[in-house]
């Protein structure tokens, strides 16, 4: 007798021997109270009352098997080789069934492997290649969904909405192009600029830090303090979310408009360090925008319990991803950089594993 499996909310697989079950359960595919449907679908019965069933059947002896020794037979290689193919032909045979059938289409596990492995190749299939800048926007949204997709099962917080978090990602996209264009017109940050391409590293630091760490932070933060008014009730991982999801739309706007400008300048016309530049630009830079947007929204939320505090806290928000942020920059073509994106990602761990000793600190007059 053979059993079919039927794992709740999955597809019916099967029919298998005993000795197979057995094999699946002690794989951890199955589990005792799987339920098992027979071959003729005449019994409906869990995993373990199958088990209990074939123990009192073997209880009679098997017949007798077949060997060399006893037939004196030896098949050829290609005699045991066809003989293989046809007892398990079968089941090579399951991937078009299923293919052509249709049911495919609820395997949310084989969709999920599918969408995350081959989106690229299905953008230079749909033409990818004639139509660039739609290609460079499409792989930006892929990217943008798996990191989307990584924090917010990485940072669980009750109460965050997948609708505001689309908002912060698009807001922060078209909205940090004004921000910043007022921020560098209206504010005395546009002074450090030249100083970004000094030749020291002491002057380059302070002017990527004051010019474009703390512009660009300031205009992500500014999202957060726009889209969330005073009564909602935001926890500090709420906002610090939010942060990431605002800081990763940031990234990758800014990294497509870099594709066609400042890759190729600052590669200095070399196809290779283009191509590096393009690849950094949609994956780990909107990443590291990501982390340092997050670690703003995380203090942005600690301001909002703590309003006496503030003044202070708002400063850390900007002030803190800022210093990251250019500091970065200023060491980007080195292992420092590296190093610096390292403690980026720690610091932002660090501050919300510890929010504890915050509040307390916040509580001392």
């Amino acid at each position: 007798m053979r059993y079919y499996s039927q794992i709740p909310r999955q597809l019916r697989t099967g029919p298998w021997t005993l000795d197979e079950l057995a094999l699946l359960h002690a794989e951890g595919a199955i589990g005792a109270n799987t339920p098992c449907e027979s071959e003729d679908g005449a019994t409906r019965i869990r995993y373990q009352e199958v088990v209990e069933r074939g123990a009192a059947a073997s209880s009679q002896p098997p017949p007798p098997l077949e060997t060399v020794e006893a037939t004196g037979l030896k098949p050829s290689l290609a005699q045991q080789a066809g003989a293989d193919l046809k007892a398990i032909s079968p089941h090579l045979f399951l991937p078009w069934q299923e293919f052509t059938s249709g049911r495919w289409l609820r395997q949310r596990r084989a969709l999920a492997m599918a969408f995350v492995g081959l989106v690229p190749l299905a953008i230079i299939a749909l033409g990818g290649a004639e139509r660039i800048r739609e290609a460079y926007w499409a792989v930006a949204i892929y990217f943008s969904i798996l990191w989307g997709v990584f924090f917010y099962f990485s940072f669980p917080s009750p109460g965050v909405s997948k609708r505001d978090a689309l908002y912060c990602f698009f807001g922060s996209a078209l909205s940090c192009t004004l921000l910043l264009f007022i921020i560098y017109r209206f504010t005395p940050v546009q002074m450090f600029l030249p100083w970004v391409r000094s030749s020291s590293y002491l002057e380059s630091w302070i002017g990527f830090v004051g010019a474009v760490g703390l512009a660009e932070e300031l205009s992500k933060a500014l999202i957060l303090m726009l889209m969330f008014r005073k009564q909602d009730r935001i926890t500090p991982q709420g906002m610090m979310f939010y942060g990431l999801m605002a800081g990763l739309g940031f990234g990758i706007y800014e990294g497509v408009g870099y594709q066609f400008q400042l890759n190729w300048r600052a590669s200095e016309g070399s196809p290779e360090g283009y191509y590096l530049l393009n690849v950094l630009r949609l994956t780990s830079l909107p990443f590291l925008h990501a982390v340092w947007t997050g670690i703003a929204g995380y203090f942005i939320g600690v301001a909002r319990l703590h309003p006496e505090r503030k003044a202070g806290l708002w400063v850390v928000a900007i002030g803190v991803p800022a210093v990251l942020h250019g500091t970065y920059n200023t060491f980007s073509s080195n292992t420092l950089g590296l190093l610096v994106a390292l403690f980026s990602v720690l610091t932002l761990h660090l501050y919300l594993s510890r929010n504890v000793e915050l509040e307390r600190l916040l509580r001392v007059k």
